[in-house]
């Protein structure tokens, strides 16, 4: 399959970005640089959170096959906040301080990438941090638009 006219493929991508960027890939602004740039970080982007999700959905919806002693103590958590552009980076830049400092790359933990430094039963564990502008949020009853509308269509198809 072609991609579309305008898309870069993965493996395009990849290579483009290597070539632009030596930063840590976690990193990566899809934002910058030239328009082959940009559309290179999208596609990793696209590649990196189809995989972190996937790897979420699939263990988080398997709980009872989880090994003993992980049954009860992990899981997720989401909270929505209304918030400004500065607002959401200070709160992210926070997040990120404590992120960084407990399983950033330089924690406790760093050493067991080595499986002979890993102890008895451990397992890898995935912790994400997301944070990104809600782009399909419903407004909130009272919400209105400079034009003294709610913003909400009710005859439209939520489907699109």
């Amino acid at each position: 399959m072609q991609p579309h006219q305008g898309t870069v493929d993965a493996a395009r991508a990849s290579r483009i970005f290597r070539k632009k960027c030596s930063e840590d890939l976690s990193s990566w602004h899809a934002r910058q640089g030239d328009e082959q740039f940009r559309l290179a970080g999208q596609a990793l982007n696209q590649v990196w959170l189809d995989r972190v999700l996937s790897r979420a959905r699939r263990s988080l919806a398997a709980t009872t096959s989880w090994p003993e002693g992980f049954e009860d103590d992990l899981g997720g958590s989401t909270s929505m906040l209304y918030v400004t552009p500065e607002e959401a980076r200070e709160l992210h830049a926070e997040l990120m301080k404590t992120f960084e400092r407990t399983i950033g790359q330089e924690h406790r933990f760093a050493e067991r990438r080595d499986p002979a430094r890993r102890p008895p039963r451990a397992v890898p564990v995935e912790f994400v941090l997301l944070a990104y502008p809600v782009l399909d949020a419903p407004p909130l009853p009272g919400d209105v638009d400079s034009d003294g509308s709610t913003g909400v269509d009710l005859d439209a198809d939520p489907e699109g």
